[in-house]
This record gives C-alpha cells, structure tokens and sequence, in this order.
C-alpha cells in the first residue's frame, strides 16, 4: 500500500499529535501509542528523513523513543546520513543505538546470500579474494560481515581494515560506516 506523501506541516502536526498522545498515555495504552509512532514514521519515509533534518529538540526527543524501531525498517543511506546530522545537531542525545540499528538494516540489505550449491565460508572467501584484489564493494561487504558477525566470529579491527580501504576508494557506502563504535 502506497501512503499519501504529507507537507511539511501535515507531518509535523502529526508526528506531534502522537508526541501529546505518548505523553498523556497510561502505562497499559503506551505500547499502542509507540506502534502509531514507528508505523507514521516508516510509513512516511522520505517525510521522516526530512523532519529528522529540521526538528525541534521535544520533537527529537520524542522521536527517540522509538528511533531504534524505525532504524530496523528505515536502514538506508539516506536514513542513516540524517540519523548522524541530528546526533552532531543534538549532541547531548544519544543516539547510538538508533545508528547501530540503521546500519545493521543497511548491512542486511547490502550483504547478499551465498549463491546456490556454496558454503558461506566459501563465499565469504571468494568475497575475501575478491576485496584482497582491490574491488572496493567486496572490501565492504566483508568489512560488514566481520563487524556483525553475520555466519562468523567477529573481528572489528580486521573489518576495520576492509571498510577503511574501501572509503579510501571512496565507495559512499563505507564511509556511512566509518564511524562505528
């Protein structure tokens, strides 16, 4: 189902109508309220991208009540660029679990599954050969599989190494990435 893309007002008065609802809600009706909120929010993408970019500080902070939740289903470049301008534009914030969970969504879409008839480990080493080879994708992607630990032992400062190579290459992607914890 296709939303009707919303003005700039339009979102607002109902990203902050659900703020009112979030505050005035009982204990039993407030799991209800953060559902409206992450289903607004994702279902007007674009429009969440955009007030992430211009919004005010009770805006933010009740947006991060469920920022993790939208991050599952939001994770794209776009989402993650605006997550990280509104941590520097509101930096007393947290908003580390929000990017943690934009760039493991990101990584899901990004990392693909082993082609038919193949081990993971042996594409993950195919994948390896190919990064080893200068291919600034594959660098990255198995810079992401290293970090989450997707099929395999983690081993951040290896996967360090893999999307540092690719960000010198400037592949856009791993530069999202350049700052993980």
């Amino acid at each position: 189902m296709t939303t009707r893309q919303l003005t700039r007002e339009e979102y607002d008065a109902q990203f902050d109508a659900l703020g009112r609802a979030l505050r005035k809600a009982d204990l039993d009706k407030i799991d209800a309220v953060y559902e409206k909120i992450v289903k607004f929010m994702t279902d007007h993408d674009e429009e969440t991208i955009l007030f992430l970019e211009r919004c005010s500080t009770p805006q933010i902070q009740t947006a991060l009540v469920v920022l993790d939740l939208v991050a599952t289903v939001l994770g794209s470049e776009k989402f993650i660029y605006a997550l990280v301008d509104a941590s520097k534009r509101f930096p007393n914030l947290k908003f580390e679990s929000a990017l943690d969970a934009a760039r493991r969504a990101y990584a899901r879409q990004l990392t693909t599954r082993p082609p038919e008839g193949k081990s993971k480990r042996e594409a993950f080493e195919e994948l390896r050969a190919q990064a080893e080879s200068g291919d600034a994708k594959a660098q990255f992607q198995v810079a992401l599989r290293l970090y989450f630990g997707s099929g395999f032992e983690r081993d951040e400062e290896t996967a360090r190494q893999y999307a540092q190579r690719a960000v010198e290459q400037g592949f856009a992607p791993a530069i999202l990435f350049r700052d993980l914890p």
